[in-house]
């Protein structure tokens, strides 16, 4: 997508050393090649060898009258024109009058024209020109990545030209209006040292936006990522920070991850799991730019950037002492937040395509094509587990597809019935759901709890206000009560093998964690018994209800044998 820059300067305009200085430095940006259209005019009328100022010639060149807009996406306006005969060189000799007529012309191509983006260019400071109302930038700030920054900040941009000039990279899919303007504060900060701080839900991306800011930084040494709750406790500090040979019997010293990342990129994702006494340390660090190794005595002198991510709510750790505010306003001096990917629907479609290329490449399958249907069916997934979700979901239908397939709606709406669009839950805390039994509405997947919503709107009274309310509220909760049980098949299911714990889904199905041994009850054993494709009708639900009410009111009888 061409973006498409004006230069009016009246050397640039026609000198050709002059016109070489300004390309130069934009390399490969500059089409056809690349995606920007530099157009350079002196903006002035020829007569007999003499350069005049002209106001209306001038506001020609940008494309300006009192019908017409400009379809410039900026216009960079040079403020000193020199006017008057020529010099061999083609330069003006200059006149009374030609320090200010760039000026004078952008202030009347404002006036025709208020949303024209406008940039003045200048030697002079922007304080010595008295043109608070427009930006400034100096010519020789405008290489490929000064031009980039003020388009980014100044220019007029539809968001696929938005994408073009952040240059998001290969396998970065940046679409979405708050993607956009959630990677265009990063490149705009990039090359500061500024701490950064990256919040969003798990699955947003919230390395590729670390790797993004690492690689528009500039910087020479590595990017260095680290999952703060991967490493055990008892070894982060050393794995941070290093530790001194023989500190302890049998430890041989090692460099820290701060010390590898020297003039470089720290990432240190989930940093609201750090611990406490590591905290404090990070701390030092970070107010000293110094890292003493665990039993060192000298401290190394660091250059890096830090960048820490997290899916907590660090402000709410620090009311509650969990995390130090010394170090919270020390990390977040920048802070950017990734939208969950329910609100970047736009970029569904690209992700999928990319997902099912590299689900191809890693399972060897070749010639397999997602159809735009299957596309549009799964754009309707809600995916809680965001980006990482939709790719584990991509890579599935892949595995599970032939060579030369084309992948059709109906295999995704097949894994829709199979609730294959919900998260699936990380291997510790499935290992702590089974472990802890399930109670009537006790976990929030039980049918208990949604038969107590049923039967308080049953008890609502007969009153004339609220007879078109019980119809829509029965409604809800029967998709409540659909939702429920599709979660709790899914929590059963061990995340490796894809088996079903049926007494477990059971337990979930009913909220009773005390329905097990040899006779579940029969009509929710048929359910778990049928084929992973086949769907949970509301009748089906109905006498699971019908079946779990009967349980509890046998067992309140004294009566716990199965039927």
């Amino acid at each position: 997508m061409t973006v498409r820059v004006l230069c009016v300067d009246d050397q640039a305009g026609r000198a050709g050393y002059e016109q070489q200085r300004l390309r130069a430095p934009l390399g490969g940006l500059l089409a056809p090649q690349g995606w920007l259209h530099l157009e350079l005019s002196s903006g002035q009328i020829d007569a007999r060898g003499t350069a005049r100022n002209d106001m209306a010639h001038a506001l020609s060149v940008i494309g300006l009258s009192e019908e017409t807009a400009p379809a410039w996406n900026l216009v960079l306006m040079d403020v000193h024109f020199a006017s008057g005969p020529l010099s061999p060189a083609g330069i003006p000799a200059g006149a009374p009058g030609d320090e200010r007529f760039g000026l004078a012309v952008a202030r009347r191509a404002r006036e025709l024209s208020p949303d024209l983006p406008v940039v003045l260019l200048s030697s002079l400071r922007h304080a010595e020109l008295g043109a608070v109302e427009f930006p400034y930038v100096s010519k020789e700030a405008l290489d490929a990545h000064g031009m980039r920054r003020v388009l980014l900040q100044h220019g007029r941009l539809t968001p696929a030209q938005r994408r073009e000039v952040l240059a998001p990279g290969v396998g970065c899919v940046v679409a979405a209006p708050g993607t956009l303007d959630v990677y265009r504060d990063a490149f705009l900060n990039a090359n500061t040292r500024l701490p950064i701080l990256i919040l969003g839900a798990s699955g947003t991306g919230k390395e590729l936006l670390a790797r993004y800011v690492h690689r528009e930084s500039g910087r020479v040494g590595r990017f260095v990522a680290v999952n703060v709750s991967a490493v055990p406790r008892e070894l982060l500090e050393a794995e941070l920070f290093g530790i001194e040979k023989r500190t302890a019997t049998g430890v041989a010293g090692r460099r820290g991850l701060f010390a590898e990342a020297h003039e470089g990129t720290i990432f240190l994702d989930e940093i609201g799991d750090l611990a406490p006494e590591v905290q404090a340390k990070l701390l030092r660090v970070l107010q000293d730019s110094r890292v003493t190794p665990v039993g060192g005595r000298t401290a190394e002198s660091l250059d890096l950037r830090l960048i820490t991510a997290t899916s907590r709510d660090i402000p709410s750790m620090v009311r509650a002492g969990a995390f130090r505010t010394d170090l919270y306003y020390r990390i977040n001096t920048l802070t950017l937040e990734l939208p969950p990917l329910a609100q970047r629907r736009e970029e569904l479609p690209e992700l999928i395509r990319l997902f099912a290329g590299r689900a191809q490449a890693q399972t060897g399958k070749t010639g397999i094509e997602i159809s735009d249907p299957a596309i549009a069916e799964l754009t309707k997934g809600e995916f809680p587990g965001n980006i990482r979700e939709l790719e584990g979901l991509v890579r599935r239908l892949v595995s599970e597809a032939g060579h030369h397939q084309v992948i059709g709606a109906d295999v995704v709406r097949s894994l829709l019935g199979r609730g294959r669009l919900r998260t699936r839950t990380a291997p510790r805390e499935h290992a702590s759901a089974s472990a802890r039994p399930a109670t009537a509405g006790g976990d929030g997947t039980g049918l208990g709890a949604v038969l107590a919503v049923m039967e308080r709107a049953h008890a609502l009274p007969e009153d004339p206000l609220l007879a078109g309310f019980k119809p829509q509220l029965e409604k809800a909760v029967r998709a409540l009560l659909r939702d429920a049980a599709s979660a709790a098949l899914q929590r059963c299911r061990d995340p490796v093998s894809d088996k079903l714990n049926r007494q477990r889904a059971m337990q979930l199905l009913t909220g009773d964690g005390e329905l097990k041994g040899r006779g579940p009850p029969r009509i929710i054993n048929e359910i778990l018994a049928r084929p992973l494709n086949a769907k949970v009708t509301e009748e089906d639900l109905e006498r699971v209800v019908e079946e779990w009410q009967d349980r509890k009111a046998r067992g309140r009888n004294g009566n716990t044998e199965d039927p």
